[in-house]
């Protein structure tokens, strides 16, 4: 049960009700869905409840002695007298009109005419005058975050599912409920980057580390966003405070060797893939990432024997790999090899992958083919004219006049 309705029982009820009587009620009036109901409703259920089992003098007994705030003289109506003498009757007072109709009181429940007495529809006004009219600000708050707490959770499980959309319009909802909700702030930013809305990812980082500066997993979706917008200097500082928070966390190392290549500092680079991989020796991107500084720093023979351990490790046709071993085998002045590789991953590399399948085209001799796919790709991404001026697998065609016009050497 929501702890705002527990809140709700015991503000009214005090410990005369047992919880359980609710559930007992629900069930009683064939109402299974009684934890989502309005106050009044819940109101409603608790007292047809008591005065089935004859308990409405108990309730009665209770109010007079705890809550002196309800006057219940003020919904006593007095009507003619049965007789000279006789106590006034209490005359019965209509439901709210959408309210359930509570069923009747069982012949042995029924309670004594008398005026002590209060209708059922009297009592329910007079509670939710007192309960509804002033909210409780902590039921109010606690109501608010377990709301925000389901939204989040519903949200989490469409992660799990890829419903990128869905996912972040639940994480708003818990946002708009707990402004201060850190885990959904977290969460939606890397919704949003599975989107590809990096700057909206950003800003919701951002915040999550304003809140919490701490926060490991924002740290690394900031480094992450940050690598993709080539702000590798940012990432840089993101990763280094993820690694004094948690020494041990191979993937911070990695990112870090991933972001010091792009910044040049490739003995870093070389140094973070080292301790990465006396963390996790069984993983195979450690191998390539370390490869990849390798090749950068020349040892194209290590890189080979990188390549090929992360070939072990995994699938041996991971198109990644086979693109690396073909340029380490063209490095180490091994032709015959590198064209092999370069064949093996072009039977691998996926179409969209527009540049890597140009390099691998030039590589095995297909110039032309090879020349088309580079325009392709610069027209999709310019950056693309960096990595060809400095991609091995081009060295046949440097001196082409087309190639040169593309990569703006002419």
């Amino acid at each position: 049960m929501p702890d705002w309705n527990r809140g709700l029982i015991r503000r009214t009820l005090g410990d005369r009700l047992d919880l359980e009587d609710l559930q007992t009620a629900a069930y009683d009036l064939g109402v299974e869905d009684y934890e989502g109901r309005v106050e009044s409703e819940l109101l409603l259920y608790i007292l047809t409840f008591l005065e089935k089992r004859g308990r409405m003098q108990e309730l009665m007994d209770w109010l007079k002695e705890n809550r002196t705030d309800i006057d219940i003289s003020a919904f006593i109506k007095p009507t003619a007298a049965a007789e000279p003498g006789a106590p006034p009757l209490v005359s019965t007072l209509p439901l709210p009109a959408d309210a359930p109709s509570p069923p009747p009181a069982s012949p042995q429940a029924a309670p004594a005419a008398d005026a002590e007495e209060r209708p059922l529809a009297a009592v329910l006004i007079a509670l939710e005058s007192t309960t509804t009219s002033a909210p409780d600000p902590a039921a109010v708050a606690a109501e608010k975050a377990l709301q925000a707490l389901k939204s989040y959770d519903q949200g989490v499980n469409r992660l799990e599912r890829r419903d990128w959309s869905g996912a972040m319009g639940d994480f708003s909802q818990a946002i708009s409920l707990k402004p201060d909700y850190v885990d959904a702030y977290v969460r939606r930013g890397l919704a949003r980057l599975e989107r590809g809305d990096r700057a909206g990812a950003l800003e919701d980082l951002n915040q999550a580390l304003t809140l919490k500066p701490a926060r490991v997993d924002a740290l690394q979706g900031r480094a992450r966003v940050r690598l993709e917008i080539g702000d590798c200097q940012g990432a840089e500082v993101d990763l280094s405070r993820v690694i004094e928070l948690r020494p041990g966390d191979e993937a911070a190392y990695a990112q870090r060797g991933r972001a010091r290549v792009e910044l040049g500092d490739l003995d870093g680079a070389l140094a973070d893939y080292n301790q990465a991989i006396d963390l996790r020796v069984d993983n195979p991107k450690l191998f390539l990432g370390r490869a990849i500084a390798r090749r950068r720093l020349g040892d194209a023979l290590g890189a080979i024997q990188d390549l090929e351990t992360a070939r072990r490790l995994q699938q041996p046709d991971d198109p990644m790999v086979l693109y690396h071993l073909a340029g380490a085998y063209l490095e180490a002045e091994q032709t015959r090899k590198a064209r092999d590789m370069a064949r093996a991953a072009l039977d691998v590399m996926p179409a969209e992958k527009l540049y890597y399948r140009a390099s691998l085209t030039a590589l095995v001799g297909e110039s032309e083919a090879a020349l088309a796919g580079l325009e392709a790709a610069i027209q999709a991404d310019s950056g693309w004219c960096d990595t060809a001026r400095a991609d091995p697998n081009w060295r046949a065609l440097k001196a082409n006049a087309r190639f040169q016009n593309l990569v703006g050497e002419a």
